[in-house]
């Protein structure tokens, strides 16, 4: 995915580059980009705010029955529910385990993790300038989610949720971080 200069998100094929979806600008001046395991897309704007499109989610359908008796909102829901009321820097997001994860980071150096795994961190001084988590196999069965962020401290710091950030900066640089990635 990435974001043109109209704020539109366009998606591709990875493998050859040729255009899967366009989706309408929702957020001025995007800053951050995402998407969860169902289609929906994520942007973060200038001032911080998470805007969500899920014109193109696939949502498995509750039956008649279960749709009467469960007035609950489901976890992606939820999710987003928990994304309208904080506010951050930098934005990625991973699935573990079936669920949906998002890593954002603020400008306190905090870390936020929200969804199927949460918790939060300082791992900057000053602002979160790039998240990126991908889940990692834990044992053969399981995933767990591992973040690395950058910020305009200048390092680059990794941290699993759920434990204690490492003490020393995967690496340190002069010039603020402006992104991090998974492979």
């Amino acid at each position: 995915m990435c974001v043109d200069h109209l704020g539109t998100v366009r998606a591709a094929n990875i493998d050859n580059a040729t255009p899967l979806a366009r989706i309408a600008a929702n957020a001025p001046q995007v800053i951050g980009l995402c998407a969860l395991s169902d289609g929906t897309v994520l942007t973060l704007d200038e001032a911080g705010r998470v805007h969500a499109d899920s014109t193109k989610a696939v949502r498995a359908a509750r039956s008649g029955i279960e749709a009467l008796l469960t007035d609950e909102p489901d976890e992606t829901r939820v999710l987003l529910d928990t994304l309208q009321r904080v506010t951050g820097t930098a934005i990625a997001s991973t699935s573990s385990m079936g669920a949906d994860i998002v890593f954002l980071g603020d400008a306190d150096g905090r870390v936020h993790v929200l969804g199927g795994a949460t918790g939060a961190a300082v791992l900057h001084r000053g602002r979160v300038t790039a998240v990126a988590g991908p889940a990692v196999h834990a044992t053969d069965e399981t995933t767990a989610p591992l973040l690395y962020s950058g910020g305009a401290d200048g390092t680059v710091r990794a941290w699993a949720p759920g434990l204690d950030p490492m003490p020393v900066p995967v690496a340190a640089r002069r010039p603020s971080v402006v992104a991090t990635g998974r492979t």
